[in-house]
């Protein structure tokens, strides 16, 4: 072969060695723009990590603050409802004991009432059980109540 087909031949191989280096170096660094993301997508990344973390400790607070609430809630009512209890009970105790002072009172009268009303049924039955005497006058028992001379 002679120097020019030589010289040709060794120029083709280089330039097809260079070629490939070349092809090789675009697509590497290709890849690498690829798989190495932009500032501007890491800031994008970085914003949406940012909001999603933030959303999520919102909702966990939010979600502590609704249970607490709930608690505090339950907490009321439960005190509510034993003030309730002992006050109503405190208000049957009262009702209950002037319901007895009331019924002792009757009571009271009642007895009394009834003693008045023995009293008069005796002095009645006594009356009735008088003997009657033949000597007593007649023109007294005729008078009548409201007659002037009959006293009081």
């Amino acid at each position: 072969m002679s120097v020019p087909a030589r010289f040709a031949r060794a120029f083709a191989y280089v330039l097809l060695v260079v070629t490939c280096t070349v092809t090789a170096a675009l697509g590497g660094y290709q890849v690498g723009q690829r798989s190495s993301p932009s500032e501007a997508n890491v800031a994008g990344e970085r914003e949406a990590a940012v909001k999603s973390a933030v959303s999520k400790a919102v909702a966990a607070q939010a979600a502590k603050d609704r249970a607490a609430r709930v608690a505090a809630l339950r907490d009321l009512a439960a005190f509510q409802r034993e003030k309730f209890d002992s006050e109503l009970g405190s208000k049957v105790s009262q009702v209950r004991i002037a319901e007895a002072e009331n019924a002792a009172r009757a009571f009271r009268r009642g007895r009394a009432a009834g003693r008045a009303a023995a009293v008069r049924a005796a002095e009645a039955e006594a009356a009735d059980a008088k003997p009657v005497s033949t000597t007593a006058k007649p023109a007294d028992d005729a008078k009548p109540a409201g007659a002037a001379g009959s006293q009081r």
